[in-house]
């Protein structure tokens, strides 16, 4: 019964920082904004999301943005747009991102849409 109720706090823990990514994709996140906001320390959200999800909570947050700017760029929105709509401050700092996740830069996918 106690391994049951702590996976549940754990999974629920999980939940939070995913709806907190999902609410706040149009910002920088930061695993610091993510601790700050569930109120636990910095290394136990990322242990607590890489043992729950196999993946680290950055790299999880560059796959939600990537896959938010592809469905931004069909939707027929600028590169410009779409960087300032996922939080990127500056363009060239998307245009890097996007290019090293996809091997390809996101002027090169709106060509193919």
């Amino acid at each position: 019964w106690f391994q049951y109720q702590i996976r549940n706090i754990t999974y629920e823990i999980i939940n939070r920082i995913i709806q907190f990514i999902n609410d706040n994709i149009d910002q920088k996140i930061s695993v610091d904004s993510i601790s700050k906001e569930m109120n636990f320390c910095k290394s136990y959200v990322q242990h607590l999301f890489k043992d729950g999800m196999g993946v680290p909570i950055s790299k999880y947050i560059l796959i939600q943005k990537m896959q938010t700017a592809n469905f931004l760029l069909e939707e027929g929105k600028t590169l410009k747009e779409v960087a300032k709509e996922l939080g990127y401050k500056y363009y060239p700092t998307f245009f890097s991102a996007y290019k090293k996740f996809f091997g390809y830069s996101p002027k090169e996918r709106k060509k193919l849409l």
